[in-house]
């Protein structure tokens, strides 16, 4: 997998000024791997797709791949509701910067998130044609994405589901690796893979998965001193 040149050109101008985050052991990289971390209010997304040294399949709202829809999601919501910005202030910002996010994650060769919606079954699809050539998904599934503390709380268990359809394809478990970013000491870390169980009940395993990334990503923050009350 490559990525495109309008991601390489962004990613490649903002290391020249960003910190660097090192990761002190290596990923996870052989089977079919999903990589799951915490978003602190975008700052995991943000640092994981610039300082990761393999490329990856990030899943992204579908709204931001055009536009259009993505004006309306900025305009509607995220300057007018969540910042609060004056309705003239937020359309000026809205325009650029939905045609932007749409150039940049179809080059970065981001995977669309159809929520609550059939159409999510797309989604899945081409994660797992992707995972079928080789390539590694990245996913947020915080509830609260919004959430900035080191802590990871509650998660969806929605994107779990790929496991049934990759299961399905292959006969091959998925294996979940949870990644955790720290701000204090600029490092990345990954935990070990988690997976589906045999013999298990699928709804069952979902709860059982869900709460085992959840618990890493916590003793990985705490492992890093992210996390102090919390002992590992």
């Amino acid at each position: 997998m490559k990525y495109g040149k309008t991601f390489l050109l962004v990613r490649g101008t903002v290391r020249l000024v960003y910190p660097t985050y090192r990761l002190p052991s290596p990923l996870h990289e052989e089977g079919p791997i999903v990589y799951v971390s915490h978003h602190q209010n975008f700052f995991g997304p943000f640092i994981l797709m610039l300082w990761l040294p393999i490329p990856v399949r990030l899943w992204v709202f579908h709204v931001f791949f055009h536009k259009e829809t993505g004006f309306e999601q900025l305009y509607n919501y995220t300057f007018t509701k969540r910042f609060n910005l004056m309705p003239w202030l937020a359309k000026y910002l809205s325009y650029p910067l939905a045609a932007a996010f749409s150039a940049f994650y179809q080059s970065a060769r981001a995977i669309p998130v159809y929520r609550q919606s059939k159409k999510v079954i797309h989604t899945f699809r081409e994660s797992v044609q992707a995972m079928q050539q080789g390539e590694r998904l990245l996913i947020f599934p915080d509830i609260d994405y919004a959430d900035d503390s080191s802590g990871t709380k509650d998660l969806y268990n929605g994107y779990l589901y790929i496991e049934r359809y990759y299961y399905k394809a292959t006969g091959e478990h998925i294996r979940f690796v949870p990644l955790y970013v720290s701000k204090e000491r600029k490092t990345i870390t990954a935990g070990e893979a988690i997976q589906f169980r045999d013999g298990k009940e699928f709804k069952e395993e979902l709860s059982y998965v869900n709460e085992e990334i959840m618990n890493t990503l916590n003793k990985l923050a705490a492992e890093q001193g992210d996390l102090k009350e919390q002992a590992v």
